[in-house]
């Protein structure tokens, strides 16, 4: 953080003065859900992206209670800023839930969009973790696989499945010609699901024209 500091510090125009910490300090308007905001100069003469971004979720921030931290976003630059303009967010508040709020910041200049961001913040609750540590996954594709005919656990290597440790080794064997076998494997597999879906679909058909001829299907109903 300190770094980033000097290194936006740097780039400002009035040698420094200006820092990280004051660019994210904005101003609120009358109470309102709307701040604003100043830049920092840098030397190709428009406005760094991830300056308007972090601006944004500051604003974005100061509208949700503190026990909501932000958890996901997403934003979208739409046109160049410029450096001479201050800077105006607004906010708006799309939901506040029991657990979750929703914003959506516009940044403006000149009464135009150059910046949305959609952000997500959510209240921390006990909950089940989902993500596998990279150690445990390969140990479950090496040692958890079971053969369907004998239920016994083999080694995916059997099966066609290389570890995340032998594809990086391989080299040479993770080029794309050497995926002949593998995407004949799902070539095959996708003929089989469109045969199950053609004989789907002519099961319905025939099923309609029976329902059609017997006076089963009105119109209107």
């Amino acid at each position: 953080a300190a770094a980033a500091v000097e290194v936006l510090g740097a780039m400002a125009g009035d040698g420094g003065a200006r820092t990280l910490r004051d660019v994210l300090t904005l101003e609120q308007i009358a109470l309102c859900d709307t701040f604003t905001g100043g830049s920092i100069r840098t030397f190709w003469g428009r406005l760094f992206g991830g300056q308007i971004l972090a601006q944004s979720v500051v604003a974005a921030s100061a509208t949700v209670p503190d026990d909501r931290p932000m958890h996901s976003i997403h934003g979208y630059f739409i046109l160049a800023g410029k450096l001479d303009i201050p800077l105006l967010f607004r906010v708006i508040r799309v939901r506040d839930g029991g657990s979750f709020a929703t914003r959506i910041v516009n940044v403006l200049q000149e009464n135009k969009i150059i910046f949305t961001l959609t952000a997500s913040f959510h209240r921390p609750e006990p909950g089940p973790e989902f993500q596998i540590p990279a150690k445990e996954l390969r140990a479950m594709v090496r040692y958890q696989l079971k053969r369907p005919d004998t239920g016994e656990r083999s080694d995916p290597r059997a099966v066609g499945v290389p570890t995340p440790d032998e594809l990086l080794e391989s080299g040479e064997s993770t080029k794309f010609s050497d995926m002949s076998g593998c995407l004949e494997r799902v070539r095959n597999h996708g003929r089989v699901l469109l045969q199950e879906r053609l004989t789907v679909l002519a099961w319905a058909r025939s099923a309609l024209i029976k329902a059609h001829c017997s006076g089963g299907v009105h119109a209107g109903r």
